[in-house]
């Protein structure tokens, strides 16, 4: 009988870990969607390359953040792999293709903004109001799920073109 329940016991404990996937935290998915918003962007011709050719994703965010997106590291955006880079200085953002900072680091925006404005760097973040003040795409959450708000006209000022099926997904376009 002990066998009996210790087995039961020890099924009970695995079943989670054999059976069901882990479920992705917030920034799992936010990181996801930015990994889309890459795919349905076209960057200008001058764009910066770098010498791998990987595409630059830059990270402004807390641990959790930067943990999270740690899970598209890696993946294949136009061909490019994806290089994450966490927490860069701002002299080096000029390096980036996709900049995305957390709501968290709200007081990085406008530093930030002034080193990204004149180059092709997709900026996204979750920072309430990050689309009116100049920002590219802006994450929002709608009854407890993920949408985006689009600036067409920062995107195209820095010379990066949103693709129509991105932006027919957006709950709202400037």
């Amino acid at each position: 009988m002990f066998l009996i329940r210790w087995l039961i016991a020890c099924a009970s404990v695995l079943y989670p870990v054999m059976g069901q996937a882990q479920p992705h935290t917030e920034s799992q998915i936010k990181a996801a969607y930015v990994l889309n918003f890459a795919k349905f962007t076209d960057w200008p011709a001058k764009a910066p390359v770098a010498a791998d050719a990987s595409l630059a994703v830059c990270v402004i965010g807390n641990q959790e953040t930067v943990a999270g997106f740690a899970s598209i590291e890696g993946k294949a955006v136009q061909t490019r792999e994806v290089r994450v880079r966490s927490n860069p200085p701002l002299a080096e953002l000029s390096s980036c293709h996709v900049l995305y900072i957390d709501a968290s680091e709200r007081a990085s925006v406008p530093g930030a903004f002034k080193v990204a404005s004149s180059r092709p760097i997709l900026t996204v973040s979750d920072a309430v109001g990050f689309v009116d003040a100049g920002g590219m795409l802006g994450l929002v959450m709608v009854d407890g799920r993920i949408r985006f708000d689009a600036n067409r006209e920062s995107a195209q000022a820095a010379g990066l073109r949103l693709r129509a099926q991105l932006l027919t997904l957006a709950r709202t376009v400037r």
